[in-house]
C-alpha cells in the first residue's frame, strides 16, 4: 500500500538524525537537510514525488554525512534494488572502468566520459552537496549517480567512442570466492574475496595450510573484502600475529558509547520483547529498562571472550593489500594486523565504516526503512575515529588509470 505522507517520513529521520543517532558525538549538526528538504517540497508540489525519488533523496542527504552505517531502503512491492554491473574510479575527468561482472559492452580500462550529457567531473562541480561519500576522487562511490543516468558515453582503450543506454542488472552480485595464487616462487597470495560465513575462507586455510606455512612472503588481498563476520577472519590470524596469545589479549577490551535515548530503548525492547521468557533477553531488557534516558553510556566489552584459546604464529613474511572496497570485518581485520606490527600494509586506506554499532531498523511506512546507529566507539569519541579515512597504509598506492589493466599493488608486492 503507497503511503504518501513524505513530510512525516522525512521529519522522523530529521529527528532521528538530531536526538537519537550516534553520530551526534562526532558533530553538532550531523547532517544538512535544508536542500533536500526543499527538493522534495519542489518535487511534492509539481507532483513527482514518490517512493523512488525519496528513496534518492533520502540517501543522498545520508550520504552526505559520509556514515555508511545510515541507510534507507525501499521494500515497496515491485521494486528491486539494481546496479550497473561494472565497478569505476574516478580519475580527473572521467570514471575509469576498473572491473566488470555482468556489463559485457565494458572491459576494465575502458573510460567513461559522459553520464547522459555531462563529464563526471562537471556532474562533480555542480552538485549542491557531496553524496559520494569522500573527498577524494579515487574513493568517491559513484553508485546513486549511476542509478540517476539514462546513458553513458564510453571512451573505449581502443580509443573507439560510443553512446551506450545503461543497462540494470538485479540479484546478488556474483560473489567472488576466496582464491589461492602462487605469482612467483616462494610467495603465495591468498585473495580473500567475499567472506560470508567464513566456511569457505576456512576450508581453504586448512587444505592449503602447507603452502601457506612454507610461502617466503604471503600476501593477503583484502582489496575486495566487504562483508563477513570478525570471526571469519580468524583462520587469518596466526599469519599477522608476532606472538602466542589469545584473541582477547590481541584486540584488547573494546568500550562503545551509547545513546539511550528514550526512543533508541523503546526500539531496541521492542526488538527484544518477543523473546521475553529467555534469560539472556529478560538481562537485556531490564538493562535497557534502567538505562532509559541515561543518554550517552560508556560500556566496555570483551569481543572475544568465547575464544579463549591461544593463537600461535604461522609462516613467513606477510603482506596485506588493502584499498577503498576493503569494508567492515576485513578493515577490522587490517587494523588488527597494523596493531600487532608484523604484517605490512599496502595499497589504500580502508572504507573507515569502523566507528560506530548497534543498528536500528526503523519502518518509516509500510515501504521505507531507516537504519542508524545507537553506539559509537571510544576511539572515534575522543575524535580519533575512521570514518572518511580509514585504515592507512605503510606505503600508499594511489589510484591511476593503469591499474585498470595491470595489478600495479600485486605488482608492487611481488617486487
Amino acid at each position: 500500500m503507497n503511503n504518501p505522507h513524505y513530510d512525516r517520513q522525512l521529519r522522523a529521520m530529521l529527528t532521528i538524525l538530531s536526538h537519537d543517532y550516534a553520530g551526534l558525538a562526532l558533530t553538532d549538526a550531523p547532517v544538512d537537510s535544508r536542500y533536500y528538504v526543499q527538493a522534495a517540497g519542489m518535487a511534492w508540489k509539481e507532483g513527482t514525488l514518490d517512493a523512488l525519488t525519496f528513496l534518492r533523496f533520502g540517501s543522498q542527504m545520508l550520504a552526505t554525512t559520509m556514515d555508511r552505517s545510515l541507510r534507507l531502503a525501499l521494500t515497496a512491492e515491485g521494486y528491486a534494488p539494481w546496479r550497473a554491473g561494472f565497478d569505476a574510479r574516478r580519475f580527473g575527468d572521467s570514471l575509469c572502468v576498473t572491473a566488470v561482472q555482468e556489463e559485457t559492452r565494458l572491459r576494465p580500462g575502458d573510460r567513461i566520459i559522459r553520464l547522459n550529457a555531462l563529464s563526471p567531473a562537471a556532474h562533480r562541480a555542480q552538485f549542491q552537496k557531496n553524496f559520494l561519500y569522500a573527498r577524494e576522487p579515487e574513493r568517491e562511490m559513484w553508485g546513486n549517480v549511476l542509478k540517476m543516468t539514462a546513458h553513458i558515453g564510453v571512451l573505449h582503450a581502443d580509443g573507439t567512442q560510443e553512446d551506450l543506454p545503461l543497462r540494470r542488472f538485479f540479484g546478488p552480485r556474483p560473489a567472488c570466492p576466496p582464491q589461492l595464487l602462487s605469482p612467483a616462487p616462494g610467495i603465495v597470495c591468498l585473495r580473500v574475496g567475499d567472506v560470508g560465513d567464513g566456511a569457505a575462507l576456512e576450508a581453504l586455510v586448512t587444505r592449503e595450510r602447507a603452502q601457506l606455512d612454507g610461502a617466503r612472503r604471503l600476501i593477503l588481498d583484502l582489496r575486495a573484502t566487504h562483508d563477513g563476520e570478525e570471526s571469519a577472519f580468524l583462520p587469518l590470524m596466526p599469519y599477522v600475529f608476532k606472538s602466542a596469545k589469545t584473541m582477547s589479549e590481541a584486540a584488547g577490551m573494546q568500550t562503545l558509547f551509547t545513546l539511550y535515548t528514550e526512543e533508541n530503548c523503546r526500539r531496541r525492547a521492542a526488538l527484544l520483547s518477543p523473546y521475553a521468557g529467555d534469560p539472556t533477553a529478560d538481562a537485556l531488557l531490564a538493562s535497557l529498562e534502567e538505562k532509559r534516558g541515561a543518554l550517552w553510556v560508556g560500556e566496555t566489552f570483551d569481543l572475544w571472550e568465547d575464544v579463549p584459546q591461544a593463537i600461535q604464529p604461522r609462516g613467513g613474511e606477510t603482506l596485506l593489500l588493502t584499498d577503498t572496497f576493503c569494508e567492515g570485518a576485513a578493515e577490522a581485520f587490517a587494523l588488527l594486523a597494523r596493531r600487532e606490527g608484523r604484517a605490512a600494509l599496502l595499497g589504500r586506506p580502508t572504507m573507515g565504516n569502523l566507528d560506530t554499532a548497534s543498528p536500528i531498523r526503523v519502518a518509516l511506512s509500510d515501504e521505507l526503512v531507516f537504519t542508524y546507529p545507537m553506539s559509537i566507539t571510544a576511539q572515534a569519541r575522543r575524535g580519533e575515529g575512521f570514518m572518511g579515512r580509514g585504515v592507512a597504509p605503510d606505503t600508499l598506492i594511489p589510484f591511476t588509470p593503469e591499474e585498470c589493466t595491470r595489478d600495479v599493488i600485486l605488482e608492487r608486492a611481488l617486487s
